[in-house]
């Protein structure tokens, strides 16, 4: 019989699965009540629900009904949460500063504290970066404490993404600055290829961005009180600073690879971390050694933990020495969530040793799991909240079971070679096993998947362990034997380069990186998946099909995914009669791609900002898509922002041929002959380096396009303008027209022709049967412009721009009559239009 609460904890230990502790089950309770309160309104009349909850939990323990009982305060653990989140996310103070937020840019003063390393950032990346005009910018975190309103300053709170268009090197961390900036919400996700960047923003507790156009707009606010806590700050930061010139002594500052790599890994750096190199790591599936994760604090733990069981008599003395090392290694780490994160479950995993009273592991990790909820319930919707916790609770639950399914020496008294190899298992069973659970997450999240990953990863733990051992002693050395640090910098240089070359041969493999077109539901299959192979684990099955049945879910993301093995793409795509146009959203710029059953055709691919579009945004995007070759790139005319991505995207898509005009030709021709380093040039010499055919159309051209034989929608696709022997003044003038027939229906590509085009344009042709038609020179407006689209009179406008252009915008006016829907990429982010057989014309956006 069950008298006392200790009862019933012992009567849950018994009734429920071997790691289903109390302990666990708290930590999933509060998990369910916050996806709960994700999914549904919780109102004011959900505090009276614990109550009854918990008056009918205390009815059936009087009545001595345990486990009854016990359900019904995890019920009330559940709403609780609930609450506790929906509090936490959604009722702010009216001085919070997410009140003063939204998608128009505001002038504004703010007060506040410096919450991250100042990093200054590169101008531009892409194959056209030397040809930016940008400045090196200047970007940080701000926790916001005043903002100015009606002249007067007024309390404030939450955090901001400062941008400086300069490079600012006077501002340190902790620092309490004055800044005037423009303020505004950030850009919402605008194609399905694009990383969600306000969501990722809104997870770390940032709300928003202030954007300052001069170095000159900051200066230093009044000095802070010096209290403990502050000089705490500029000792932490001196002591940071210190291990960054200690690590870097000894390495060759023309060759900075080395050091770029070693930073974030040692002492969570960024901030002189080449974006190249973190974009190699991340398409092989290894980006997470480069910043401070659970894996180099269990590295660095368990090596110190080695140290202190040799060297001390008590275990209990050497978690004493692991906590002093940690506790001394996170006062030079800058404080992030991933850092945090994993330190609590560490110093969960050690209370128990320096307690006396050891902890299961499974309970530590629930512990460490209920803190991380309590400070930050939020960041249960972010990837490394996810990943940390499942692999974790993975390999504490199946890894033993796997191990014993692949290897188990039946000797009493095992030798060295089958303790080697049961050692082997071992790390192969954990390599796995957090590969196959970080499958699904990293689908979801990422829409990525690299199944080279698997085995780099083994190759990593060795690298990192080396790494950490030799590079923390290279650090202290620097202080009591400089000559020393210097040797061991020769070391790490040859261990980095060895790995970097590994990583360089497996990121040039064709299956380094997969990108998912399905990726939501392509991530439930590899869950279900995952979760029936770590039940079949834990049952009796033959070994032989343990380690197969494991690699299935990736074999079978490869096959769903590539075209090539059953070309679930392709028949797609072929039975797809219609034809679809997806204009992307770049800015100020122009991408536009056309579809039709196996043919892709792409108009520009430029924009006057965003240098990295293809890599970023257009590719992702495409793939996603299912787009794996592209017939021709048309470059409208000799504009940077309308080809600026091309050179990157002929890089990473199978590119047929690059048509452009005569006259950008010509243009490239004279700058060439004249010895002028110019962009048009550039792009002409680097396509024929590249080997990509280049070919020239002009006025009554037409685009390559298949027949089909078995439909009266054919696509076709002329050419309207420019003349072969066309000299205006503009290049814009000179811009490619294209008419897109198909269905009975018109789609006309106008690039930026401007008021002399539009004019012979409107002289030569009756384009009054056009029902698509793209506004020329992403909006701009004038008489001539005014003239073309009343003078069409299309169904459907679109317009490629960035936000700029709708400040006093005067299109609306003109199209106010109800007849023309007018769709523009800085409102809608990615506009999908289709026109079927039948002449149906349907268009809808990415964003609602």
């Amino acid at each position: 019989m069950i008298h006392s609460a200790d009862d019933i904890t012992d009567h849950l230990q018994h009734a429920q699965p071997l790691f289903f502790t109390p302990v666990v089950l708290v930590f999933i309770s509060l998990m369910i009540g916050i996806l709960l309160a994700n999914l549904i309104t919780i109102s004011i009349y959900w505090f009276f629900i614990p109550l009854v909850l918990f008056v009918a939990a205390y009815y059936h323990y009087l009545n001595r009904m345990y486990r009854v009982t016990s359900l019904f305060l995890l019920f009330v653990l559940i709403i609780l949460s609930s609450i506790y989140f929906t509090v936490r996310t959604q009722y702010v103070s009216d001085t919070h500063i997410s009140k003063y937020v939204n998608s128009s840019p505001k002038l504004v003063q703010i007060i506040g504290r410096v919450d991250s390393k100042p990093r200054i950032t590169e101008p531009a990346k892409g194959a056209f970066k030397n040809f930016t005009y940008r400045q090196p910018g200047t970007s940080f975190f701000l926790h916001v404490n005043q903002i100015q309103i009606n002249n007067r300053y007024q309390p404030s709170s939450g955090n901001l993404y400062v941008k400086i268009n300069q490079s600012e090197h006077r501002i340190k961390q902790n620092a309490s600055v004055q800044l005037t900036g423009w303020l505004q919400s950030f850009a919402p996700r605008a194609n399905p290829g694009d990383v969600d960047f306000p969501e990722l923003m809104r997870n770390g507790d940032v709300y928003g961005v202030i954007t300052l156009e001069s170095r000159e707009h900051w200066q230093a606010s009044r000095k802070e009180p010096v209290t403990f806590i502050n000089r705490f700050q500029q000792f932490r930061f001196a002591l940071a600073n210190y291990s960054l010139n200690a690590l870097a002594a000894g390495f060759d500052p023309d060759s900075p690879l080395a050091v770029s790599l070693l930073r974030p890994i040692l002492l969570g750096d960024w901030t002189q971390t080449d974006r190249t190199l973190t974009e190699q790591y991340r398409r092989v599936g290894l980006s997470h050694i480069l910043s401070i994760s659970g894996a180099h604090l269990a590295i660095l733990l368990g090596i110190t933990w080695l140290i202190g069981i040799t060297c001390c008599s008590h275990p209990r003395n050497a978690a004493f020495l692991v906590l002093f090392v940690l506790s001394l290694y996170l006062t030079v780490l800058p404080i992030r969530v991933p850092i945090l994160r994993a330190s609590i479950m560490a110093a969960c995993f050690l209370f128990g040793t320096i307690s006396g009273r050891p902890i299961r592991a499974i309970n530590a990790w629930a512990f460490a799991g209920i803190i991380s909820v309590i400070i930050n319930p939020i960041d249960v919707f972010t990837p490394g909240f996810q990943l940390s916790f499942a692999i974790v609770a993975a390999l504490l639950i199946f890894t033993d079971s796997l191990t014993r399914r692949i290897y188990q020496s039946s000797s009493r008294h095992p030798s060295i070679k089958q303790l080697l190899l049961k050692r082997l298992v071992d790390y192969f069973s954990v390599s796995l096993m957090a590969f196959c659970v970080a499958l699904p997450f990293v689908i979801y999240h990422f829409q990525i998947v690299s199944p080279v990953a698997i085995f780099l990863s083994i190759l990593a733990i060795p690298f990192l362990s080396i790494v950490i051992v030799i590079g923390l002693a290279k650090i202290i050395c620097f202080t009591v034997l400089p000559s020393a640090s210097v040797f061991l910098a020769d070391i790490l240089r040859l261990i980095v380069d060895v790995f970097q070359y590994v990583i360089m041969k497996a990121d040039a493999l064709p299956f380094a990186t997969l990108q998912m077109k399905n990726h939501v539901v392509q991530s439930w299959i590899a869950f279900l998946l995952v979760i029936s192979l770590l039940l079949i684990i834990k049952k009796n099955f033959p070994k032989r099909i343990i380690v197969p049945a494991l690699i299935l879910p990736i074999l079978l993301m490869y096959i769903f995914n590539t075209n090539a093995i059953l070309g679930v793409s392709i028949s797609r795509q072929a039975s797809d009669q219609n034809l679809h146009l997806y204009m992307y959203s770049v800015g100020d710029g122009t991408c536009i791609l056309i579809r039709h059953r196996d043919q892709n055709f792409v108009f520009d691919c430029g924009s006057s900002s965003f240098y990295e579009l293809a890599s970023k945004s257009i590719v992702p995007s495409m793939q996603m898509q299912g787009i794996n070759k592209i017939q021709n790139i048309i470059v409208s005319h000799a504009d940077i922002d309308h080809y600026l991505g091309v050179l990157d995207l002929v890089d990473l898509i199978p590119v047929e041929a690059v048509i452009v005009s005569p006259q950008l030709l010509e243009k490239s021709a004279y700058e060439n002959s004249n010895n002028l380093k110019y962009a048009t040039s550039y792009l002409i010499n680097q396509l024929r380096q590249k080997q990509i055919p280049i070919q020239s159309v002009a006025k009554g051209g037409a685009l390559p396009v298949h027949r089909n034989e078995l439909s009266n929608s054919n696509l076709q696709v002329q050419v309207l303008w420019p003349p072969v022997t066309y000299a205006p003044k503009q290049d814009n003038d000179t811009s490619i027209v294209l008419k897109i027939s198909f269905a009975n229906k018109n789609i006309l590509l106008v690039g930026d022709i401007g008021q002399d085009a539009i004019e012979h344009i409107q002289q030569q042709y009756d384009l009054s049967d056009v029902d698509v038609l793209e506004l020329p020179h992403h909006g701009s407006y004038n008489s001539a412009s005014e003239s073309f689209v009343t003078t069409i009179a299309p169904s459907v406008v679109l317009q490629s721009s960035g936000r700029k252009r709708l400040q006093n915008d005067p299109w609306p006016a003109l199209l106010e009559n109800g007849k023309t829907q007018r769709y523009v990429t800085a409102k809608h982010g990615m506009i999908h239009l289709t026109i079927t057989p039948l002449g149906e014309i349907n268009t809808t956006t990415f964003i609602k």
